[in-house]
């Protein structure tokens, strides 16, 4: 984790609080929600969307997504879902994920009957 020198000591403390209790929950079940509602993500933004407001005291008034991405360097919650299950596919693929989720992932092209995308000739 990267913190910007515009942080004070006090919101230091805070993130650390927050990455605990508030992201730690989003990263922790973000493969669960692939596929969810856009009530769902809306939910889940607006949570981390107060959280970093509690962090760098910002107004509601204030427009938070660059905070995020700038200052906290954080991933919006569709951003941070699709990276995820991004990531455990290619552990898969690269045979450092769990054996259970490495056979259950299968390249659509080696399945029979099943012509591939593209052909090379």
């Amino acid at each position: 984790m990267t913190l910007d020198s515009e942080l004070t000591m006090q919101s230091h403390a805070t993130l650390t609080l927050v990455n605990a209790f508030v992201t730690y929950y989003v990263h922790y079940c973000n493969s669960v929600f692939v596929g969810s509602t856009v009530a769902v993500t809306k939910r889940l933004q607006s949570m981390l969307n107060a959280a970093a407001r509690l962090i760098t005291f910002k107004k509601r008034s204030n427009i938070i997504t660059p905070v995020l991405m700038d200052e906290l360097h954080w991933l919006s919650v569709r951003q941070r879902v699709s990276y995820k299950i991004t990531l455990m596919v290619y552990r898969c693929f690269h045979g450092s994920a769990p054996a259970c989720l490495s056979r259950s992932c299968i390249p659509v092209a080696s399945l029979a009957g099943r012509p591939p995308k593209f052909s090379i000739a």
